[in-house]
């Protein structure tokens, strides 16, 4: 497997390039899209992987504030919430666990909350289906 540079962005800190603790990825109709976090402070980058292979687009953006409680590494996992598939954002400090709804162009949506889980600063999650039944584990 080899590497390839795409490129350097000074302004990295400020548009949520720089500190990236996940990447989760998903291909819709062909096209891949990537999704990425930093800690809180900073947000979610939607971007798509352009058709030549050799860069990515900028699809939309979400930003994250700031507590005044330490922050984790964000993290990332997909979920569908009633037929709507959705980006579940830990990390920083929350009264209840969620995200944003994911359209099908790698849009940022409604928030999601994931009412009934912990409060608190979630530091990892994973998501299952049994039996038609879905659980998390936080």
């Amino acid at each position: 497997m080899g590497f390839g540079v795409l490129g350097t962005f000074r302004g990295a800190a400020g548009q949520m390039l720089a500190g990236v603790s996940d990447i989760c990825l998903r291909v819709v109709d062909g096209v891949v899209q990537v999704f990425t976090a930093t800690r809180a402070g900073g947000g979610i980058l939607a971007l798509e992987l352009q058709a030549t292979g050799e860069g990515l687009a900028l699809i939309d953006q979400q930003g994250i504030a700031a507590g005044q409680v330490l922050s984790a590494p964000g993290r990332l996992s997909f979920l569908t919430v009633g037929g709507q598939e959705a980006l579940v954002w830990t990390g920083g400090w929350a009264a209840d666990p969620g995200g944003w709804q994911i359209g099908a162009g790698g849009q940022i949506g409604d928030r999601l909350l994931l009412s009934g889980g912990p409060s608190g600063v979630i530091a990892a999650q994973a998501f299952a289906q049994v039996a038609g039944s879905g659980f998390a584990v936080l």
